[in-house]
């Protein structure tokens, strides 16, 4: 089943393109260092993700789609997304993990959100996103998906 903003594709990789988030391929690094990672021990170590670029990254592409709270758009709602992937997975880097996979290569085998979901809002179109705005996105996900009492992040 195609999503059914995929029509608006073009749209939303030339808005990302008009923006002023960081793009990786910008980046200027050494051959051998990976995407969004620092040095460390002579070993590559991913960047700590940033929320508040998450946040930008959420409100400049995912919104075309997503809200963070429902009611739904075109897509489940960010918070309702959060919840179930802090229910399905036993710590924070297993789920955040599990959502940098699914947003860098949307797949209904690897959704976690219920069926219904799927069958409601279709497959999500893979994204234009470097790996350093995946992670972002991801870790703001989780946090969205916080219980109200425990502040934003677990």
């Amino acid at each position: 089943m195609r999503h059914p903003a995929a029509r608006l594709l073009p749209a939303i990789i030339l808005s990302m393109a008009a923006t002023s988030l960081p793009c990786e391929a910008q980046t200027v690094r050494a051959p051998s260092q990976p995407v969004g990672a620092r040095a460390t021990a002579g070993r590559a170590v991913p960047a700590a993700p940033d929320l508040a670029a998450g946040e930008a990254t959420f409100k400049a592409i995912c919104s075309v789609c997503h809200t963070p709270l429902p009611p739904p758009k075109l897509a489940p709602p960010m918070v309702m997304i959060g919840r179930h992937y802090r229910e399905a997975f036993a710590t924070e880097a297993e789920g955040r993990a599990a959502l940098v996979r699914f947003i860098s290569a949307p797949d209904t085998g690897r959704m976690t959100l219920p069926r219904h979901a799927y069958d409601r809002f279709g497959a999500m179109p893979r994204l234009a996103l470097s790996e350093k705005q995946v992670r972002d996105v991801a870790a703001y996900v989780w946090s969205l998906g916080a219980p109200a009492d425990s502040g934003r992040a677990r």
